[in-house]
């Protein structure tokens, strides 16, 4: 769960630097990086709540992205 954390926080700080440089961007490219900022913090979100519901029933979780940080 670590992992997939520290990889959407990255993706989120990512598109977030890239937004604020989007001032200098059209507008179009503006709206289309701010719902992606909301995607991606929307399925970190629904991951991490699926992950936490097949927990409480005892059952494994696999996070669709893999990523290995910390170990």
């Amino acid at each position: 769960a670590l992992n997939f954390q520290i990889f959407v926080s990255g993706a989120l700080l990512l598109v977030s630097i890239v937004r604020l440089c989007g001032m200098f961007l059209p507008d179009v490219t503006s709206w289309l990086l701010t719902v992606v900022w909301i995607g991606v913090w929307g399925a970190g979100i629904a991951f991490g709540v699926v992950a936490g519901l097949r927990a409480n029933e005892g059952r494994l979780y696999r996070y669709p992205i893999r990523q290995t940080v910390v170990s």
